[in-house]
């Protein structure tokens, strides 16, 4: 189904933009410039925050799909996390709270959150699809999208994360369990529905780009990328050559 742009870009959706952008920035420098002697403890306080945003999310789309839109195939075990999106703000909040913002999972869910956050909040196609605006399930999905972008933003700014080619498997390799999950559902749990989309195995991220915006092309696409950045990014921040860059990735020891 095509979005209507003028809906999607409505006037309070654009007021939401600034307001998240203002907030988001005022919090980021606040963070940096008054709490890195108690990053720990805002780290856990930030990431239970963002659960709860998490479950509101799942809790206010399936009210919405069975008391307002009525949508037969709705059902109460839609809770479970199905979409991209919708597992990063369950899993990557948990992550935090076990390491405290360390850990290898951080160098898939970083990445793969800042993707799901950013292209929703540019182009959030399924706010045309709701009665209005103001419905409960559009605030708590856009809110929990800023909060995913913002934790992604804070941890890189408070370098509690840093990008690391040794890791660049991690990607891959979380992106994988991802998938495997989401084969799980539709196949066990959602009855091969394609009325909902389940880790873009049944359906594309994008309609109009179906096979680059399919899981397999996503998880090509978003790796070749992180490959680009991480080797301009050894290159700018430590100078690294080619062959050391390559020994890197492939897990070699570099002299």
């Amino acid at each position: 189904m095509i979005a209507n742009a003028s809906k999607v870009f409505s006037t309070e959706y654009i007021v939401f933009l600034i307001i998240s952008a203002v907030l988001v920035a005022l919090l980021l420098f606040l963070s940096k410039k008054f709490f890195m002697k108690k990053l720990d403890l805002e780290i856990r306080i930030l990431a239970i925050i963002w659960l709860l945003l998490g479950i509101g999310n799942r809790i206010s789309e399936v009210y919405v799909h069975i008391y307002t839109l009525k949508e037969a195939f709705y059902s109460w075990k839609m809770l479970i996390p199905f979409s991209m999106c919708s597992i990063i703000s369950i899993v990557f909040p948990i992550a935090l709270l076990i390491n405290k913002g360390n850990g290898k999972s951080l160098h898939f869910l970083v990445y793969i959150a800042l993707f799901g956050s950013i292209s929703t909040l540019v182009y959030p196609k399924w706010i045309s699809l709701r009665p209005s605006f103001w419905n409960v399930e559009v605030l708590f999905g856009l809110i929990h999208h800023v909060m995913m972008l913002f934790m992604c933003l804070f941890l890189i700014i408070t370098k509690k994360f840093k990008p690391e080619t040794k890791n660049y498997y991690v990607f891959f390799l979380g992106y994988s369990i991802m998938i495997l999950y989401g084969l799980f559902l539709y196949t066990s749990i959602f009855n091969y529905t394609d009325k909902i989309n389940i880790t873009n195995i049944n359906k594309p991220f994008f309609d109009k780009l179906p096979h680059l915006t399919s899981w397999w092309g996503l998880m090509l696409c978003l790796g070749a990328g992180l490959l680009i950045f991480l080797f301009i990014y050894e290159k700018v921040k430590y100078k690294t050559t080619t062959k050391d860059f390559l020994k890197k990735i492939l897990n070699l020891k570099v002299k």
